[in-house]
């Protein structure tokens, strides 16, 4: 029997399989920078496959932006910089035990929270980025290329209304 899943598989290409992002601690927007500090949890479970290349590193990069064409956006003068950022080694991956990420069978599998100030506080932005990139090597010449697994924006209102504190 033929599988019905299989048109819709990607076998080949990495992926995201689970995303959930929530504000856990603090405001996105305050009224002073004294009490800016936020806690941001990221699950992400990625599936990998290993076909003719070596997985370098993961980065997983959060982005403050706007979308709002009433005000300028300071991006369009700077290149667009992370707010915060984890960059995983794949083969301390394997060999520790102190986990930021696991790797089970090509599925690597993040749960991280990340500590920092609000970019929120006194400006305009109002959307959260999220970039996830793999570095590879490739087994045939050495060349390193990133490929983006996964970009998504989320709109602050509704990591507003998802804080458990």
């Amino acid at each position: 029997m033929e599988n019905p899943f299989d048109k819709y598989t990607v076998y080949y290409e990495p992926s995201v399989v689970k995303f959930d992002i929530k504000l856990l601690k603090g405001s996105l927007y305050t009224k002073s920078s004294n009490d800016s500090k936020i806690k941001l949890n990221i699950i992400a479970d990625t599936y990998i496959p290993y076909v003719g290349h070596t997985i370098k590193s993961l980065d997983f990069n959060l982005y403050a932006l706007n979308d709002r064409s009433d005000i300028s956006n300071p991006n369009e003068l700077n290149p667009l910089k992370p707010i915060v950022g984890l960059k995983t080694n794949v083969s301390e991956i394997r060999a520790s035990d102190d986990l930021k990420l696991q790797s089970e069978n090509g599925v690597f599998k993040l749960n991280y929270t990340f500590e920092l100030s609000s970019p929120f506080v006194g400006s305009n932005f109002n959307l959260l980025g999220v970039n996830i990139v793999t570095n590879n090597e490739s087994m045939k010449d050495g060349k390193i290329t990133k490929k983006n697994i996964y970009t998504t924006v989320i709109p602050t209102y509704y990591l507003e209304g998802n804080n458990n504190e």
